[in-house]
């Protein structure tokens, strides 16, 4: 891996790496909103529908979209739909030149930001020999995010629904390349409304902690450790997906005296995890103890992929590596963070 953070695309999933060093580079239910609406599921500490569930029906007028404007119409049907709806009714070809007209359709031809989640979820439905599978679900979930998102831009952020909320998100993890330390701050400040409304909700905990970290690192800018601290203390032990990113806060910091310590502290909760031995054999050989990192990377793989996170195909990948990998490769190794946006 490399000795930086890399960002990419897979399916839903937006997978971030990075190695014991910390340096980054860009890779590739009902709800109507209303401005003055107080809607019941979005108090404090009440559950939340998440994207895949939702219909939104927007209340707009004013029309504002990232996509070209003749495929506003489809788009906000889509965003009408669940995920479930949305799969059922694009089965085929036919299907999708159905839903998405022609005239909209031209227009993404030459569409950037369209093309790359296209490329990216596999699902070029564009395409004549085009023939759909499950992959275009992480297309289809990214054009609803993102008409959610547009919808509701100029909704006061204490006036947003959960779901307006959740989109913006994923926006965010969507748009890294362009972010800079001003539209960092804008975004926290609805990140805090989100995890202030939601203090319990594992996904949106997870997806604070990563989006923070990573964000950080591509702007420079230092955020308060406080909110991230007391996730940490508070999941301790009980979610091994977002405990396990508490190692990630020493390695950019490059605290590997902190990192061992913090490995130790996990190893009391989740001994049995794949991903956890992978994490001590990275520590190990940024040690330059080649034995350890080739022992611990074997009892990873020898785990399998019952775990609650784990990449078994890096571990494997790893390891071929390492019996040719010169002592202190720093790109040998590197934390995953993998984010399922359908679960915001």
């Amino acid at each position: 891996m490399r000795n930086r953070i890399i960002l990419g695309i897979v399916s839903i999933v937006m997978i971030a790496t990075i190695v014991f060093i910390g340096k980054i580079v860009m890779g590739t239910i009902d709800t109507k909103p209303d401005e003055k609406a107080n809607i019941t599921h979005d108090t404090k500490g009440a559950a939340r529908v998440s994207l895949k569930e939702t219909r939104y029906i927007s209340q707009r007028t004013k029309e504002i979209s990232t996509f070209p404007k003749e495929c506003a119409n489809v788009l906000n049907e889509l965003a009408g739909l669940t995920m479930e709806e949305i799969m059922v009714r694009l089965k085929s070809k036919v299907d999708f030149d159905l839903f998405f007209d022609p005239n909209c359709q031209e227009q993404l031809k030459s569409h950037k930001l369209f093309l790359t989640i296209a490329n990216n979820s596999q699902c070029q439905f564009l395409q004549q020999d085009f023939v759909p599978s499950e992959m275009c679900s992480s297309l289809l979930f990214a054009l609803k995010a993102y008409t959610i998102a547009d919808n509701s831009q100029d909704v006061p952020v204490s006036h947003m629904s959960s779901d307006e909320m959740a989109a913006h998100f994923v926006k965010m993890f969507f748009s890294f390349d362009t972010l800079t330390k001003e539209g960092l701050k804008i975004n926290m400040q609805m990140l805090d409304v989100f995890l202030d409304r939601h203090p319990n909700d594992e996904n949106v905990l997870e997806a604070y902690v990563g989006y923070s970290m990573i964000a950080q690192q591509i702007t420079g800018e230092k955020l308060p450790s406080e909110k991230i601290d007391a996730i940490f203390e508070k999941i301790q032990g009980q979610n091994f997906k977002v405990d396990r990113l508490s190692v990630l806060k020493n390695v950019i910091n490059k605290d590997y005296a902190g990192a061992k310590l913090t490995l130790d502290r996990l190893n009391q909760h989740y001994a049995q995890e794949p991903e956890l031995q992978y994490l001590y054999a990275a520590y190990h050989w940024k040690q330059g103890d080649r034995a350890q990192a080739n022992q611990y990377l074997e009892r990873a793989i020898a785990m399998g992929d019952k775990c609650s996170y784990c990449v078994p195909g890096l571990y494997k990948d790893t390891l071929a590596r390492l019996k040719k990998a010169k002592n202190g490769d720093d790109q040998l190794f590197a934390i995953s963070i993998g984010l399922n946006f359908e679960n915001l």
